[in-house]
C-alpha cells in the first residue's frame, strides 16, 4: 500500500486553527510535526512567506519534521515550495524509514518533501 496524499479536506480551516492556537498559546519559535503534521509543518513557512497562512503570527524560525511528505495538490505545492524556506529545518528520515517499513508507506514522499524545502 502506498499512501496517496492528494486530498486535503478543510485545509484553509486547518491553517486558521493552527494560527488561532499559536496566538492563544504562543508565541512559538518553531514547529515539530509528525506524519501529516510534518506535511503541514513543512509547508507552513512557504505559505507564510506567500501570505497564504499564519499571517497574524511571527515568522517560523525552525522546523523539525518527522516522517512527512510533500503537498501533492499543485496550487498549494507551488505556494509552499516555490522558493527555499528561510528557516532551518531538520528531518528525522531514519525514524520514518522504520515506520514506513512497518506500515508499508512510501519512503520517497519524505525525500520529496526534503528536496522541496531545500531548493
Amino acid at each position: 500500500m502506498v499512501l496517496e496524499l492528494k486530498q486535503y479536506d478543510n485545509f484553509d480551516k486547518c491553517l486558521a486553527y493552527i494560527q488561532d492556537c499559536m496566538i492563544m498559546h504562543g508565541p512559538f519559535d518553531g514547529l515539530l510535526g509528525f506524519s501529516q503534521g510534518a506535511l503541514i509543518s513543512a509547508a507552513l513557512p512557504g505559505l507564510q512567506d506567500k501570505g497564504v497562512g499564519l499571517t497574524k503570527v511571527p515568522k517560523i524560525k525552525y522546523l523539525i519534521i518527522i516522517g512527512g511528505a510533500k503537498l501533492q495538490i499543485k496550487p498549494l505545492a507551488e505556494k509552499a515550495y516555490s522558493s527555499a524556506i528561510t528557516c532551518p529545518f531538520h528531518s528525522l528520515l531514519s525514524i520514518f524509514c522504520y515506520v514506513a517499513r512497518t506500515l508499508q508507506i512510501c519512503v520517497s514522499d519524505t525525500g520529496a518533501a526534503i528536496r522541496a524545502l531545500a531548493t
